[in-house]
């Protein structure tokens, strides 16, 4: 399989939902881009279509990027993020950061 990902991805745990959903609860996201997240649910969602995505950030605030359905899987989607602007991609490497220090620690002397 062709890699087409053009930036690092980190694994996370995050909730999200999105209005409409057919779910009608909160799904999980398992890993992050600076150009998207991939999402486990069983929920039925299209190959382009756009989703206005609710994620809720580690410290409580919720980031609302418009988004697309890039992938759909048995298990889940993935999302490419659209016209983010530089606060949200600013969240975005703020949020990366803090999970790539979590998961490589800085060893102690």
């Amino acid at each position: 399989m062709n890699e087409k990902r053009k930036n690092a991805r980190a694994d996370i745990s995050l909730t999200a939902r999105w209005p409409g959903s057919a779910t009608n609860h909160d799904v999980r996201i398992s890993d992050l881009s600076e150009n998207g997240v991939y999402i486990d649910t069983l929920a039925d969602v299209a190959v382009g279509e756009a989703l206005a995505i609710k994620i809720l950030l580690p410290g409580g605030d919720w980031f609302e990027p418009k988004a697309v359905v890039v992938h759909h899987t048995r298990f889940g989607f993935g999302l490419r993020f659209v016209d983010l602007d530089e606060k949200q991609l600013s969240q975005i490497r703020q949020l990366l950061r803090i999970t790539n220090q979590m998961d490589h620690p800085t060893p102690k002397e």
